[in-house]
């Protein structure tokens, strides 16, 4: 018998929460950032989700540079 909608998305969600290289990440934006997150990745030829992963790796390199390894800014920074 053929399998649900339903069924299928369960166990897609099923196997996306075992991997462990990425995470879910549930937001709301505001309407107008959703808008410029949709040009922006058009622009760019890529998804939303690779433009937001480029965008945040950016700028959390950015802060990185600019701190010295072994200080309390660099282990404050750091935590999980």
């Amino acid at each position: 018998m053929a399998k649900t909608s339903a069924q299928r998305q369960a166990e897609y969600k099923a196997r996306r929460i075992d991997n462990l290289d990425e995470k879910k990440l549930g937001i709301w934006l505001p309407i107008g950032s959703c808008f410029a997150l949709k040009r922006l990745a058009r622009r760019a030829g890529i998804t939303k989700k690779d433009l937001l992963t480029r965008m945040l790796n950016d700028a959390d390199l950015a802060v990185i540079k600019q701190l010295d390894i072994d200080t309390d800014e660099w282990n404050e920074y750091m935590k999980r």
